[in-house]
């Protein structure tokens, strides 16, 4: 029996992120289930797994759904309020991180399970046996695509960099949009290198020139580029917001900014000076990641413990309707 997935979308709005999770799902559950992305729920499926419930009038049981962004975004859009029906009406809530989960704790919402996104093993584990690359300056990285409401922290990074020493730190910007940041970097005086669009085998590799990631946003459901850096060992400058908490251990995998510019570039311009002892911890202990993070095979197979869960409720329910009439 091949057990059928539904993923609804609710909408076509394309989305590179969800193609790429699909396609996990697909490589890690190809013996036994198939996975079949639609804008509207399908007939015949065993369980349908929705990514944008609140475009939805109500759901189709058996159910999970994934909260794929901050739940604090006060953004219109992705307002709480308009997901929280849907929510409750779910069989099962799958969080990628424990301050969503809390959150729709406080809200009454407590069919949840967290299961962060995790990091392609296939890829990291090669990059990371390589080693990694010296630079000569410190190399600061930013992996976001970039958005026009500025989510991701574009003014912040501005003012930090304003106070940054550029004699030490240099700049490797990664994603759509990127190139903005890396013209007002350069007329700062740094050194930046800018790739919008990479593929991902050179993504990865990339990591290993790396000394920090930089993470400035201030909402997010992961990011994707936690578990990445995190797996290769690269210390994490972040706000600790999404999965940041769960994955990355203040002083141990990396360090929390506080989101004050002249507070954090006074820690960065620190950390970043030659034989800097702070960093040199940071870098030993990165190599230690923690026990919350997972392979994407690890993640699928979570998900699908769900979602076989709620097939094996579903069918027993099923069986002692048809003992009635048998």
């Amino acid at each position: 029996m091949t057990i059928i997935v539904n993923h609804v979308l609710s909408n076509n709005v394309h989305s590179g992120i969800f193609e790429d999770i699909f396609s996990y799902f697909s490589r890690y559950t190809y013996q036994y289930a198939a996975h079949i992305p639609s804008d509207k729920p399908i007939i015949g499926a065993h369980v349908r797994h929705y990514h944008r419930p609140h475009l939805e009038e109500r759901l189709i049981k058996p159910c999970v759904v994934t909260v794929h962004h901050d739940l604090s975004d006060p953004d219109g859009w992705l307002s709480i309020n308009a997901f929280l029906d849907r929510y409750k009406e779910a069989d099962t809530v799958i969080c990628l991180n424990t301050l969503q989960q809390k959150k729709l704790a406080e809200c009454g919402i407590l069919n949840t399970v967290v299961i962060p996104h995790g990091y392609n093993h296939h890829l990291i584990d090669n990059a990371r046996q390589l080693g990694r690359e010296d630079r000569k300056k410190f190399t600061v990285a930013v992996v976001s695509k970039r958005y026009a409401r500025k989510v991701k922290g574009e003014a912040y990074l501005f003012e930090l960099a304003k106070r940054l020493d550029s004699d030490n730190i240099d700049f490797l910007l990664i994603g759509d949009g990127r190139a903005e940041e890396g013209n007002s970097l350069r007329n700062l005086g740094f050194d930046v290198e800018v790739y919008e669009r990479l593929p991902y085998p050179t993504l990865i590799d990339a990591y290993r020139g790396v000394s920090a990631l930089l993470m400035t946003s201030y909402f997010e459901g992961g990011p994707a580029n936690i578990p990445e850096a995190a797996a290769m060992g690269v210390p994490v400058l972040a706000n600790p917001i999404g999965m940041v908490p769960d994955l990355i251990e203040n002083d141990k995998h990396g360090i929390y900014l506080t989101m004050d510019p002249s507070v954090d570039a006074a820690m960065l311009n620190d950390l970043s000076e030659p034989g800097n002892s702070r960093y040199k911890d940071l870098l030993e202990s990165s190599r230690q990641p923690s026990e919350n993070l997972i392979t994407w095979e690890e993640s699928i197979n979570l998900n699908m413990k769900e979602h076989l869960s709620l097939i094996k409720e579903n069918q027993v329910s099923i069986n002692k309707v048809l003992e009635l009439f048998a």
